[in-house]
């Protein structure tokens, strides 16, 4: 177990492999965690993921890498992930395959900046990220459990793969982990953008329907395990276990589907399926 109870004052980085990989490293293959990691070190700001906590190489490639080992966190902090707590470069996630998470993670939510917690990735949003993210899955648990009377004036993003990404489409990945998020809600927003794939929306505009629109997509993933969320209707929390072609449809993505115009998730789900074993991409060798 790798116990955590200190770092920086400004920011710290943990990984079972790396902490922080910094501009100019370009490959990461064959790399495995199965250490558990318990952090109590109280800076929301930590970045923390079971294979690399912080990275900010544009030039990184990642293939075959996994972690195993169970993430249990005694503070809330900003950036989660099974396998990378954040990425913020231009990396091309086209790049990056192969990627698996089985390891829980347990994060304790208290009010403290926008979280974000994902069962591989807790946020990319580096400046000119490409590609898409394939061949990335997860089977382990998170709990990011609360009182859904609580009033939180701060989202939450919490996914199965990744909680938020700036790109667009997931491409074969599975999701059979369990996805317990906090049920809070403020008067204005909803606050938990909670998905058993991604904490992203179908059409993700911002917080209060902010910024330029941008539309996530899946194909070929299967997708399948038990989700709890406050609705989008804010009449209070939904509990279900998702196994079935409907019930993904509204449980992938962080809306809930109306299977009406531009809302309806056939538009961005494809191919999809919430039962069986994971069915990878074909083969193009000869």
């Amino acid at each position: 177990t790798l116990n955590i109870t200190s770092g920086s004052a400004n920011s710290s980085f943990v990984g079972g492999i790396c902490g922080y990989i910094e501009n100019g490293c370009s490959k990461m293959t064959d790399c495995q965690n199965d250490a558990e990691i318990d952090c109590t070190y109280e800076n929301h700001n930590l970045r923390i993921g079971g294979v690399a906590g912080y990275i900010v190489s544009a030039s990184l490639a990642v293939t075959n890498c996994a972690n195993n080992g169970d993430l249990t966190l005694g503070y809330a902090y900003k950036y989660v992930g099974g396998c990378f707590g954040h990425v913020y470069t231009a990396v091309n996630f086209s790049t990056w395959t192969n990627i698996r998470n089985s390891g829980d993670i347990t994060w304790p939510n208290t009010n403290s900046n926008v979280p974000y917690v994902g069962g591989v990735l807790g946020c990319s949003n580096g400046t000119g990220a490409t590609g898409v993210i394939k061949d990335w899955h997860n089977s382990g648990n998170i709990y990011a459990q609360a009182d859904a009377t609580e009033n939180r004036p701060l989202r939450t993003y919490v996914g199965g793969i990744a909680a938020l990404a700036n790109v667009y489409t997931f491409s074969y990945c599975s999701n059979t982990g369990n996805v317990i998020a906090p049920y809070l809600r403020n008067t204005g927003d909803i606050t938990t953008w909670v998905g058993l794939l991604t904490g992203r929306r179908y059409v993700h505009t911002g917080p209060k329907g902010t910024g330029d629109a941008t539309t996530t997509y899946a194909d070929h993933c299967l997708i399948k395990g038990t989700i709890k969320r406050y609705k989008m209707d804010k009449t209070g929390v939904e509990e279900c276990e998702v196994n079935e072609l409907d019930e993904l449809y509204k449980f992938a993505f962080a809306d809930q589907g109306s299977y009406d115009g531009d809302l309806d998730p056939k538009k961005y789900i494809t191919d999809c399926y919430a039962t069986g074993d994971f069915i990878p991409e074909p083969s193009t060798e000869e």
